[in-house]
């Protein structure tokens, strides 16, 4: 029988209008970016400068991921779990009905504006791509930097202060390792994102988390949320995001069909690295989805 996870679109995949023919197509989705504000015109109209800053990105990423699953459950797409790449996770939580669509939205702009503030100048990201493990340790313990998420096989991320970026730069291309850097505006899931993740901590003092109720996957422990709800949402800013891992177990544990739901199909690409036999489907706009019905009704 098919299992099927939905996995949330994280930060860098945004572009301008997105959502917005879900927005003209369902109703449920209406609902969601009509109670975001202001963030319903930075999804529709951007610009793509404003898009690319942190603290619009995440709350607009967010909503349109939101909408987008809303529009999958008007259509009574079965879903078995659930699980986001870093700011997606955020869309997951609400999908699972660990917190309000209203109450993540307010956290999700103080995360995005905290998370831009952290580092103001000097911090970034770089993908490292085909590096073997060892090779991956030493560059990290050279240069200082850190392994923050580790995407598929041969594609991992890491971040810190520019200099250190550099010099683990410098290292892996003597080893003959691709390294790319990233459009980000600091070294996020690493020790630097320290004091945001206290604020989100604090943050969650005062909003009521409830019991999953569809079953969502960690970043942090590439495991299921059971017990210490906000302890895992407040700790995941500052710790590597374990998608591999995340996926591997959903594989061990039934799942075949992934659904992308938020911008892009950026994860579908990596799952498929992780295990070429499952299938991906991606949802984005009105026609994303329909040819995933599509495939849906075969199944």
């Amino acid at each position: 029988m098919t299992k099927t996870a939905v996995v949330f679109s994280g930060q860098g995949s945004q572009f301008v209008g997105m959502g917005q023919e879900l927005y003209n197509s369902y109703p449920e989705s209406k609902k969601i970016f009509d109670a975001s504000g202001e963030v319903k015109d930075w999804c529709f109209n951007g610009p793509k400068e404003l898009l690319t800053k942190t603290k619009y990105t995440q709350p607009a990423l967010f909503t349109a991921s939101v909408a987008g699953f809303e529009a999958l459950k008007s259509n009574n797409v079965k879903v078995d779990v659930v699980a986001g790449f870093s700011l997606g996770e955020y869309a997951a939580l609400v999908a699972s009905e660990v917190i309000s669509f209203e109450d993540c939205l307010a956290l999700v702009l103080k995360r995005g504006r905290w998370m831009e503030e952290a580092v103001p100048t000097g911090g970034g990201m770089a993908a490292v791509l085909g590096s073997d493990e060892q090779t991956l340790k030493d560059a990290v313990a050279f240069s200082g930097a850190q392994a923050v998420n580790y995407n598929a096989p041969g594609q991992v991320v890491i971040a810190g202060m520019n200099d250190q970026l550099q010099k683990a730069t410098e290292f892996l291309k003597e080893k003959r390792v691709k390294v790319i850097p990233l459009s980000v505006s600091g070294p996020f899931h690493s020790t630097y994102m320290e004091d945001v993740s206290v604020k989100i901590k604090d943050e969650l003092h005062s909003l009521s988390l409830s019991t999953p109720k569809i079953p969502i996957m960690s970043n942090v422990t590439a495991d299921y949320y059971t017990d210490n709800l906000a302890e895992l949402i407040a700790n995941q800013v500052k710790s590597p995001v374990l998608w591999e891992d995340t996926i591997r177990r959903l594989i061990a544990d039934g799942v075949d069909t992934f659904i992308e739901v938020g911008a892009g199909k950026t994860l579908c690409g990596l799952i498929k690295k992780i295990d070429n036999s499952v299938k991906t489907f991606y949802v984005q706009d009105k026609a994303t989805l329909d040819e995933m019905l599509t495939e849906v009704e075969k199944w």
